[in-house]
């Protein structure tokens, strides 16, 4: 991730992603549906349900939270670590970038209770991860049959990014309808990326529409860094808008400005972890976490001014900034982008 042109909302610093090896699936704390604090065991290091219950910041979800990646903690301890508790982020959407990481993140979530994890994740070839003469047969047979799995809750993360380093438009072009026509047959929800891509992404997306007959799947916006007429055409086809902090950065103030012109009903929010870093971003991982309190005040400073890898908890400042630019309480906000979440990705 660079902090280049508009903010990636995913570069995977020239690197794939990978699953942390030695993961201990058995110390992974639940995340709790309907908002109901998380159960912990005393191996989960997580704060007790009385404690959890207790919590005055209203539940949020972050809807993409990239669990697998390299540069983030272990999955168990992520979810188990106090700042994600105490942030009273009730549930978690991690996009996959391939095909074989949704494999592995249906298998994570294998391995969790079934009745109590609030986790989904997605299936699709994100722009970034397209290969020339990709064989569209093979992944449209491997997307549709992914798509059987109760974990997986969207087509995703897909579309088109023309930024610098990623494949050419004539790669990503092809792997992305071929993924949005399957959304659209399906009648699966699509988890769409782009950048610097606006017009190419429309044209394909309207193609799809109008073969079926005016039909679109429902579709969310994930990170979104556009124009303000970017939005309005986004919003004219009836498109949720995912919102990171990229608000808080000094590039992302003309978002920040049209964030009041997004339906209550077509908000989400996100973290993008751990990209879409921004200033004081860690303050709040760092509160919570007990070894961070053990450094020195120097060591304190220097976590806190990176920018990444960034966190979960950070959330929180996310919801308070689009709270404030939209003029409205942080619990009202939470709560709309909360029921909007639970009902696009069925959390």
């Amino acid at each position: 991730m660079t902090e280049l042109s508009t903010a990636a909302c995913y570069l995977p610093l020239l690197r794939p992603r990978a699953l942390h090896v030695g993961c201990n699936r058995s110390r992974a704390p639940l995340l709790v549906k309907d908002g109901r604090a998380p159960r912990t065991t005393s191996r989960s290091g997580g704060l007790s349900t009385a404690a959890a219950s207790s919590l005055s910041a209203p539940a949020i979800i972050d809807i993409d939270c990239n669990f697998l990646h390299p540069d983030m903690p272990p999955f168990p301890d992520l979810l188990s670590h106090p700042s994600t508790i105490s942030s009273n982020i009730v549930g978690f959407v991690s996009p996959s970038s391939n095909l074989s990481e949704c494999a592995k993140l249906c298998a994570l979530l294998d391995g969790m209770a079934a009745d109590d994890v609030n986790i989904k994740t997605t299936c699709g070839i994100h722009p970034y991860e397209v290969k020339p003469d990709e064989d569209l047969e093979a992944i449209e047979s491997t997307l549709q049959s992914s798509l059987s799995s109760p974990h997986v809750s969207c087509v995703g993360e897909v579309g088109l990014d023309y930024s610098d380093g990623f494949p050419p438009s004539t790669d990503q072009l092809p792997v992305f309808a071929l993924q949005l026509e399957v959304a659209a047959r399906t009648k699966t929800n699509l988890f769409l990326h782009t950048r610097a891509a606006h017009e190419d992404t429309l044209r394909v997306l309207k193609n799809v529409k109008e073969k079926h007959g005016g039909y679109l799947p429902p579709v969310v916006v994930h990170c979104f860094t556009g124009t303000p007429s970017d939005l309005e055409d986004f919003l004219s086809l009836g498109f949720y808008i995912g919102v990171t902090g990229f608000v808080l950065k000094p590039a992302g103030s003309d978002v920040l400005s049209c964030l009041s012109r997004i339906p209550k009903d077509k908000l989400m929010i996100e973290t993008d972890s751990p990209y879409m870093g921004f200033s004081n971003c860690r303050s709040t991982y760092a509160a919570s976490d007990p070894a961070i309190s053990l450094k020195t005040s120097k060591e304190r400073k220097k976590f806190v001014k990176s920018m990444y890898p960034n966190y979960p908890s950070s959330l929180t400042l996310v919801l308070d900034a689009v709270a404030k630019a939209r003029g409205e309480g942080i619990e009202d906000v939470a709560k709309y982008t909360t029921e909007n979440a639970k009902f696009f990705f069925g959390l």
